[in-house]
Order: structure tokens, then C-alpha cells, then sequence
């Protein structure tokens, strides 16, 4: 399976002998990676554990992983150079990309002083567009990374690489979808703007939103739902018609407003005897009337605290 794999992917069999000052950097529970140098530059080799006692399940990882980053080249996904074999234990190793800053956990932590990061916020923004690049160029070629956190992603001179792509998989449907959710993801993926969507369209995509506030930052959503009645709808498809109002206000003043309340109401919102219990227990600093809170002392961040009054009238 090996074999095919690399013939297939064209993929480069290197000699691992030639790779001198070999020192580990990582390890985690199939493989330990270490940092080499080849003709004066520094690689990093990913050996998988155990090659001989190795289950059916890392072995496919394995394949997984060298048939999708044979797959990718971008600045911002770690770089495959091949494969090889340990002489010392026979274990299977890539050959990838060395990142000299080490994970972004570590990177982290070495800008921090006494509780205080020291990194500019234009720093955290470019390692944040580094990270979006990469998944942007994955999601481009159905590739659906499925691990992503800051152990896996990488800094190399100040970039960030994104890594380990052990149980990363090509994009299928899921079992049970319906068809014409599929049709509606595959027409509408990526779209750039909303000309010519009938807000029908539109509507029965909001219905797969879990977090609506999200919405308003893409500019291409945010007029669209800045409107009550699509609001109104997407509350009620979403938690019904029995809790839509309770709900609304959870989400907070960027989402609520005296508009949207009326047109839940008007969609058929019910004003449920625990949603009035629940109002009964909010008092009004008269000092600041714009600044509803709670009786109870104990919650942090009190339901309805941040709600502007006249949404409750």
C-alpha cells in the first residue's frame, strides 16, 4: 500500500542516512518528530511508533497524511519533501518542512512577561490571516483538516504553517443529508455576493447558522440579516416559537431591538410563563436606565443585563 502511494502521489523516497544531528523536538501518540539537517538545512522527521506492531487504523492515518499534503502547496501549509526509513528501528518518517519557532502554544509563550503578552496586535492579526490562508486553500480543494489547534499550527520565520494532518480527510457528504442541503451547499459555497438570491435561498441557508452574530461581520450577510423579519424567522427555526423571545434576548443588544421583538411576536412568539418569570427578576437602576440587571448578585453576566429598556415595553 506503501509503494502505491507513492507511486501515485509522487511522492520521493529519500535516504535517511544522510540526515546528520538528529535531535527530538516532539512526540505525541503515533509519532515522535524529530529536527535534522541535510546539506546544511534543517529538516523536521515525523517517525511514526512501532512501525511492526502498528494498527490497520495509524497505518491509514499515515497514508492519509502523505496523499493529502502531496496534495498541497501553499506558504501557510506545512511542506512534504518525502519519505524514508529509520535505519535504527525500520519506522516509517516524512520528511517535512522544519518550523523554527516551533508551535504557536510555544511561540506564544515565549512573548509573554509577567502575566503580559509582548506581540503587537498587527503580529497577531498577520498569524491569524496566515491561519485563515491555509484553511481557505485546504477548504478550496475539499480537504477538511478536522484538528486544528495551536499545537498544530506552526511558526516558521515569523509565518504561521498549519500541520498534522493525520485525521484531516478530502470533503464528502455526510450520511443522511438531505439532497437538497447538498444542492444548496454546492451552488452557494463561497459565494461572494447575495445578487440574484431570492431570500427564500437565503432564508434556508440561515437555517444551518448556529451563531447569527457572526453574520454581521461578512459583509456579504450583514444587510441581509440586519433586517427584523429575517431575524424574527431564523429565532424561531431555531429554538421555536415557545422560547424564540428568551432567546433573542440571551443574544444580546447586536441582536435583539424593538423591531425584532415585534416581529417574533407577530410570527406567532409566544410570551411563556417562564420568560415572564424571568423578566420579573430583572431591576432597573434608574441611575442609568439604559442598564437593566438582575436581582441575583452571583451572576457574572446577568440574562437581560445588557438589553436596551425599550425592547421590554
Amino acid at each position: 500500500m506503501t509503494k502505491t502511494c507513492l507511486e501515485k502521489n509522487n511522492i520521493k523516497k529519500l535516504d535517511c542516512s544522510q540526515f546528520n544531528d538528529k535531535k527530538p523536538i516532539g512526540n505525541g501518540g503515533s509519532a515522535t518528530v524529530y529536527s535534522a539537517t541535510f546539506q546544511g538545512k534543517i529538516y523536521a522527521l515525523k517517525s511514526l511508533n512501532n512501525n511492526l506492531c502498528m494498527n490497520e487504523k495509524t497505518f491509514r492515518k499515515f497514508i492519509r497524511e502523505l496523499e493529502i499534503l502531496s496534495k498541497t502547496c501553499h506558504r501557510n501549509i506545512i511542506k512534504l519533501y518525502g519519505v524514508s526509513i529509520d535505519p535504527g528501528t525500520d519506522n516509517f518518517m516524512m520528511v517535512l518542512q522544519y518550523a523554527n519557532d516551533g508551535s504557536l502554544r510555544t511561540y506564544l509563550q515565549t512573548k509573554q512577561d509577567n502575566g503580559l503578552y509582548k506581540i503587537s496586535w498587527s503580529k497577531l492579526i498577520q498569524i491569524a490571516n496566515d491561519m485563515v490562508n491555509g484553511l481557505k486553500f485546504l477548504h478550496d480543494k475539499k480537504i477538511i483538516h478536522r484538528d486544528l489547534h495551536s499545537k498544530n499550527i506552526l511558526i516558521n520565520d515569523g509565518w504561521a504553517v498549519i500541520s498534522d494532518f493525520g485525521i484531516s480527510q478530502e470533503e464528502k457528504v455526510i450520511a443522511n443529508t438531505p439532497q437538497s442541503y447538498v444542492n444548496l451547499y454546492q451552488k452557494y459555497y463561497g459565494m461572494t455576493t447575495l445578487s440574484g438570491v431570492t431570500d427564500k435561498v437565503k432564508i434556508n441557508i440561515l437555517k444551518y447558522v448556529r451563531f447569527p452574530n457572526s453574520l454581521l461581520v461578512f459583509k456579504v450577510w450583514h444587510q441581509f440579516f440586519k433586517r427584523s423579519e429575517i431575524r424574527a424567522k431564523w429565532i424561531i427555526d431555531h429554538f421555536g416559537k415557545a422560547h424564540a423571545l428568551f432567546h433573542a434576548i440571551r443574544l444580546g443588544p447586536n441582536f435583539i431591538s424593538v423591531s425584532v421583538v415585534q416581529k417574533i411576536i407577530e410570527l406567532g412568539g409566544i410570551i411563556s410563563r417562564y420568560f415572564v418569570q424571568r423578566l420579573s427578576q430583572i431591576e432597573y437602576n434608574v441611575r442609568n436606565i439604559e442598564q437593566p440587571r438582575r436581582v441575583e448578585k452571583h451572576s457574572a453576566v446577568p440574562w437581560g443585563s445588557n438589553t436596551p429598556l425599550d425592547v421590554f415595553y
